[in-house]
């Protein structure tokens, strides 16, 4: 039964011819095949013969079992006459009592083969049954394998169809090469100019910035003037809101100096002389650079006012008064040229400033400075200047002094 069976599927599943192009899985042409597509075919073929080969083991099983099963007929046929041939012995005389004894144990070495062939008739059995089943696992891998051939074919074909598309391909790439290096060089181009930007945007923010804190100033201060004409002496008012750029000349306790009031010549000495002493201690800042380099915008404007003390027509010292508010000015950048020191020419600056703020109607001036500068805080004690707490909107980040006097 299981030799009919096992021939008729290694008949159904014969392996296919060695040329691949001739399988009944091929697709419509396999002209060319790589080769891995070739070792598919190859594999397939393999499987069917394999598929046959299990098929003639199991005929030649199958032939076995019904030898072994012969045998252990013919052993049960003899086994009959053993017993019937003891029986007989032992009628015999006693003088043959050793007789009987061997042929009993004859007899069960009858039965011991016997017993031994039922075991391995089960065992053969078992092992048909797995053979027996091993083609149906077979079968769908060989169902999935010829599957994968056929979906090859389209494939084959469109990797056929490749080798004219791809000799274009290099051109492209060529081009596409050319184009991206152009865009690189583009973009590298508009990174130049947008990090030259800020560079280019932050001055400009700081002078409008600075315009329009001047403008500010400039409004606020034009609408208290006419107030201010109408209730102050005007003697005291014309002087003072405005500074005129017309030179004023005061006489200095020293000689051969005379104290001037600010003139555009004067712009690249008060810069210098400044930045001098607040590079020397570390105490240069961006709202300092904002004065120095615009005096005119920043002090002047605004309705303060510049003094500088003038040494055979050379600038040797300059000290600011910087309008803040209607009532209040600043007194900065103080400053005295080394060869000038020790002449008490910074009191002198000081208290003109000081008297150019009363002059102008203020109520107090203040000033900022640090406790570094030790003689320079102990002027303005002497001059009445009281310490105060620094403001939270003070403008100088470096600033731990902070002073006023009330006028």
């Amino acid at each position: 039964m299981y030799g009919d069976n096992a021939s008729s599927y290694a008949e159904e599943h014969r392996p296919p011819p060695d040329d691949v192009s001739q399988s009944p899985y091929a697709g419509p042409s396999h002209a060319g095949a790589p080769s891995s597509y070739r070792n598919l075919g190859i594999l397939t073929r393999d499987i069917g013969i394999l598929t046959g080969n299990i098929g003639k083991m199991l005929r030649d099983i199958l032939i076995l079992h019904r030898d072994i099963l012969k045998m252990s007929r013919n052993i049960g046929t003899l086994y009959p006459y053993a017993g019937t041939l003891l029986r007989d012995i032992a009628a015999q005389p006693r003088s043959n009592g050793s007789l009987p004894r061997n042929i009993l144990t004859s007899h069960r070495n009858i039965g011991s083969p016997h017993r031994n062939t039922e075991t391995l008739h089960r065992n053969i059995l078992a092992l048909h049954r797995s053979i027996v089943m091993l083609p149906r696992g077979i079968m769908p891998l060989h169902r999935d394998i010829a599957a994968l051939h056929r979906n090859i074919a389209p494939l084959h074909r469109f990797v056929g169809m490749l080798p004219g598309n791809i000799g274009s391909l290099p051109r492209d790439i060529e081009a596409l090469h050319r184009s991206i290096a152009t865009l690189l060089r583009n973009t590298l181009t508009s990174h130049r100019s947008i990090a030259t930007l800020p560079r280019n945007i932050v001055p400009l923010h700081r002078s409008i910035a600075t315009s329009l804190r001047g403008a500010m100033t400039l409004h606020r201060y034009a609408g208290a003037l006419p107030r201010d004409i109408a209730t102050r002496n005007p003697s005291r008012v014309s002087p003072s809101l405005i500074a005129s750029t017309q030179a004023m000349s005061i006489p200095s306790n020293e000689p051969d100096m005379t104290i001037v009031t600010y003139r555009p010549e004067f712009r690249e000495a008060f810069e210098r002389l400044n930045r001098t002493w607040l590079v020397a201690h570390s105490l240069l800042e961006p709202a300092d650079v904002e004065y120095l380099q615009n005096p005119e915008l920043h002090i002047l404007f605004t309705g303060g006012q510049i003094f500088c003390a003038l040494q055979d027509g050379e600038v040797v010292g300059t000290c600011a008064a910087i309008r803040v508010s209607q009532d209040v000015f600043e007194l900065a950048k103080l400053t005295v040229a080394p060869a000038a020191q020790g002449r008490g020419l910074g009191r002198q600056l000081s208290e003109i400033v000081i008297r150019f703020a009363r002059d102008a109607g203020a109520s107090k001036i203040e000033l900022t400075s640090h406790t570094a500068l030790v003689q320079a805080v102990r002027l303005y004690e002497s001059l009445g200047f009281q310490h105060e707490p620094l403001p939270p909107d003070i403008r100088y980040q470096s600033a731990n002094v902070y002073m006023t006097l009330s006028l």
